[in-house]
């Protein structure tokens, strides 16, 4: 049984009441988005079809139809996140399709239909995240290509959530990096690349419930914190990956049957 750990209620505050106000990756300053634009681009084949699965507010489809060039899709059940999705894209392009719906039944038309289908900040969400993995693959061609990004929720980073906004720390599932291939692995997927991203990057902390001045307070912090680690990982490529201090966990997965 997959039981969510949220509700609509839960992502429509998310997508109302936050605070990021970007409508696309900031590929120059921003340690994640720089990652992630790197491992898109080293597995993402011009002119795919891609899927996001769970797309509200998504900044990722507009880069991937763009810069890949490629056809892209989401799915959501929020209204407010597709809707946000939806004006983030229009910005960009035209070769989009957004379906809101719940990923936990997804259209039969759907199954099979694509060559790429990634998560960011997903399957943690849920009490068993190989059941989400199991429907992301149905989603998949032959040979199509699994991406899942999530919060290192079993990492001493995300402890501090707890003490930020217990009630968001709640929504999430603990899962560490052994677990995240395992959820892939046991469906049959053949792991490609898995690796801690993030290192001491507190920006991934949920903050936007705070009162404004520490809010204000904290995310400079972080910024500040991430310079250096920015540099090292913009110029040089270099990273470290301990996993218990890393804000993020990711793998890439392919279908095979």
């Amino acid at each position: 049984m997959n039981k969510a750990l949220t509700d609509k209620t839960y992502w429509d505050d998310i997508f109302l009441k936050g605070r990021r106000v970007i409508t696309y990756p900031d590929v120059e300053h921003n340690r994640f988005h720089i990652r992630l634009a790197r491992l898109f681009a080293r597995h993402i084949e011009k002119g795919s079809r891609v899927l996001e699965v769970g797309c509200g507010g998504s900044l990722w489809l507009p880069y991937i139809m763009k810069e890949l060039h490629c056809s892209v899709s989401g799915i959501d059940y929020s209204e407010q996140g597709i809707t946000k999705a939806e004006k983030h894209l229009r910005m960009q392009g035209e070769a989009y399709t957004l379906h809101r719906m719940d990923f936990l039944t997804p259209d039969p038309a759907l199954f099979r239909s694509f060559d790429v289908v990634f998560s960011i900040g997903v399957i943690e969400h849920f009490e068993n995240p190989s059941g989400i993995v199991e429907i992301c693959k149905r989603l998949l061609k032959k040979n199509g290509l699994m991406i899942t990004i999530i919060p290192n929720t079993a990492g001493m980073l995300f402890g501090l959530q707890r003490i930020a906004d217990r009630d968001i720390y709640d929504k999430h599932k603990s899962i560490g990096h052994g677990d995240l291939l395992e959820y892939h692995r046991g469906n049959g997927l053949e792991i490609l690349e898995s690796s801690p991203i993030r290192f001491l990057d507190f920006s991934m902390i949920n903050l936007h419930r705070m009162p404004h001045t520490p809010y204000r307070v904290l995310s400079w912090l972080a910024k500040v914190i991430n310079l250096p680690f920015l540099w090292c990982e913009r110029e040089l490529e270099i990273y470290c990956a301990p996993e218990s201090l890393s804000a993020s966990l990711y793998v890439v997965a392919r279908k095979v049957e």
